[in-house]
């Protein structure tokens, strides 16, 4: 089950304070025109942990589509990628795990977001993201996909910020 949450209070000061807030940062350039790029997190079987993504940002050169798939079907992995602890210095190692540019085949259950954009005198780049949590339990993954829409390729990034509770807290 996949859970929202949207009342969070000082949560991310708390999570932090433990040491189980997380960055998990990808930058391409010159991203491709009809090009897309993407990060798959997946919490473990039986990992003993609840991972909640509570920040997804994403930011292009022109116009562009951000993609959250919260059932999609993984052919392969990707590319690793190290969470960046937020807290200093660094005291834990994360449960869950990220991948760059997985292969993949969309679910049912796809939020797509517009990022406007486009280049010219007044108007240069934008920035969206996803204003609810999502709740990944034991065995779950989801997939945070950026589509480049710009006929021109451009730099563009991902990022998302991920905290671990222990189940059963």
């Amino acid at each position: 089950m996949v859970m929202f949450v949207t009342e969070v209070g000082s949560a991310a000061e708390r999570w932090l304070r433990k040491g189980n807030l997380w960055a998990v940062p990808y930058y391409k350039e010159n991203l491709g025109s009809g090009s897309s790029m993407s990060v798959l997190i997946r919490n473990p079987q039986d990992s003993g942990k609840y991972i909640i993504v509570t920040v997804v940002d994403a930011g292009s050169d022109g116009k562009a589509k951000l993609l959250i798939h919260l059932d999609p079907s993984i052919s392969s992995d990707g590319t690793p990628i190290s969470p960046i602890s937020l807290k200093r210095p660094v005291e834990l190692t994360p449960t869950f795990e990220a991948y760059a540019d997985p292969s993949f085949t969309p679910g049912q259950d796809t939020i797509p977001l517009v990022i406007p954009g486009g280049r010219g005198v007044k108007s240069v780049g934008s920035r969206e993201g996803f204003r609810s949590f999502v709740l990944l339990e034991e065995g779950q993954e989801i997939i945070v996909e950026l589509y480049n829409r710009d006929t021109d390729p451009g730099d563009a990034s991902l990022y998302l910020e991920i905290y671990e509770e222990t189940v059963g807290r």
